[in-house]
């Protein structure tokens, strides 16, 4: 197992982009979801765009929000307004906080240290969406140098919640615009959950 953790931090780190590649897919081929969750050095929620975005399907949510004129003023094809889509998103963003979201649509995700013998290290991130008892569907999304690449990667596809370190993982250097203080572990816990 080191060899092959070996092979992917080095190939990851080289300049090279085939080497990339092939460290992306031995990644891929050598670790499960077991092995993920059990060294994840964070994890969260993510909100996706596409779910923030203002919709007229999902009628019970447009009865919280707005009036019944206006709400078969929208029916009707008419556009929504700036101050409306914000009341939207607010509204979808709080039913997250509150817990009151499909896990089938709203993914978890955990960043996972992979250290070489050298003391190299990359991360990889993995997200998770369903449940338990029916079906649970993870994505893999690539390889980082840093945790903040993983949040920057997250943060272009949604809105980051609930974001919880592990351990004390590296930053990235001062001198490429970051920190350069530690992660401090916030608990004692491998993850919150499980799933989300």
């Amino acid at each position: 197992m080191q060899d092959s953790i070996n092979q992917i931090v080095q190939g990851f780190l080289s300049r090279g982009r085939d080497k990339k590649a092939q460290a992306v897919q031995l990644y891929q081929e050598t670790f499960d979801l077991d092995e993920i969750q059990s060294k994840a050095v964070c994890c969260g929620t993510i909100v996706p765009n596409w779910w923030l975005e203002f919709d007229r399907a999902p009628l019970e949510l447009l009865e919280e929000l707005f009036s019944p004129k206006r709400i078969r003023e929208l029916e009707s094809g008419a556009e929504s307004t700036t101050r409306e889509r914000k009341r939207y998103r607010t509204h979808r963003l709080s039913q997250v906080r509150d817990g009151d979201y499909d896990a089938d649509e709203i993914p978890g995700f955990w960043i996972h240290q992979i250290m070489d013998l050298k003391g190299d290290d990359i991360f990889g991130l993995t997200t998770v969406t369903g449940y338990s008892f029916s079906f649970i569907g993870t994505q893999f999304h690539g390889l980082f140098s840093w945790v903040e690449d993983c949040i920057d990667y997250l943060k272009m596809r949604g809105v980051v919640r609930d974001l919880q370190h592990f351990r004390r993982v590296r930053r990235r250097p001062a001198t490429l615009g970051w920190r350069t203080h530690t992660v401090i572990q916030e608990s004692n816990l491998q993850l919150p959950f499980l799933f989300p």
